[in-house]
């Protein structure tokens, strides 16, 4: 992505942050996991996909922890979400509190991984 600024030193709408070039290739490497495992190697490979070197690991100062880290804040985003969600439809009375694992259809997805599937 092009990068400029405008007089108010304001980037334009164009530009992407380093944080979100990370999210980028962290989402990307995500893909690797099975592979490569939670590793330097699968946030390389995800660089790669991007069109990116992968000496844009660099760019994590705690290597494979961004890797598990940014696994894990997706995760919580969507759980989030998902409550969100539910809670507006029990405050419309269009679904039954409490929820179950097997509502969210996480149970299998945290097996997995908690068992370290590569």
């Amino acid at each position: 992505m092009s990068s400029f600024q405008d007089q108010s030193g304001e980037h334009g709408e164009d530009y992407e942050t380093e944080e979100q070039l990370q999210a980028r290739i962290l989402t990307a490497a995500l893909e690797f996991v099975p592979q490569h495992g939670w590793t330097v190697e699968a946030i390389a490979a995800g660089a790669e996909t991007l069109g990116l070197s992968s000496a844009s690991t660099g760019m994590f100062n705690n290597g494979a922890g961004d890797l598990a880290l940014h696994f894990v804040a997706q995760c919580n985003a969507q759980l989030a979400e998902t409550l969100a969600e539910q809670n507006n439809q029990v405050q419309l009375g269009q679904a039954d509190a409490p929820i179950s694992l097997e509502a969210l259809d996480l149970k299998d997805f945290s097996t997995s991984a908690a068992a370290g599937h590569h």
